[in-house]
């Protein structure tokens, strides 16, 4: 009898463990943007800096999206955009390739980016289903 207990408890663990492991493949909100950018160039002015910014990023949402605008923003104030680029298709499992994007923003957000934070990049499309969606795009810096 204690061995039928002591397989039973066996089994269930082994599956909740293996439920556990395998959950992340199929969770919601899932990076659908990653890529990676390069700062170069910088030119302080006025409380501002000027920068040469490389940004690629795939698009690994599984479908292709449509009217989509780029825009580099501030995390600390969402109404602040300094830079909107669009892009009329980013085909899925394709990436999008900009080299050499001029933009200004003010110091204090260049300084975050020089202390290990990364831009703030939002994308806003149309996807597969028709309907407006906007996602953030997880990058890392280039060397």
């Amino acid at each position: 009898m204690r061995r039928i207990t002591d397989v039973a408890k066996w089994l269930s663990g082994s599956i909740l463990g293996i439920a556990l492991l395998l959950s992340p493949m199929y969770a919601s909100g899932a990076r659908d943007f990653a890529g990676q950018y390069r700062v170069t160039n910088a030119i302080a002015s006025a409380g501002n800096i000027s920068v040469t910014m490389d940004l690629r990023f795939f698009n690994f949402s599984g479908a292709d999206i449509s009217d989509a605008v780029v825009m580099v923003k501030s995390p600390l104030d969402p109404g602040a955009s300094y830079l909107s680029i669009n892009a009329p298709l980013i085909a899925a499992g394709k990436d999008f390739n900009q080299r050499s994007i001029a933009l200004t923003l003010p110091a204090a957000e260049y300084k975050r980016w020089g202390q290990g934070g990364s831009p703030y990049i939002v994308i806003s499309y149309t996807n597969a289903s028709g309907k407006s969606a906007n996602a953030v795009i997880e990058l890392v810096r280039l060397p």
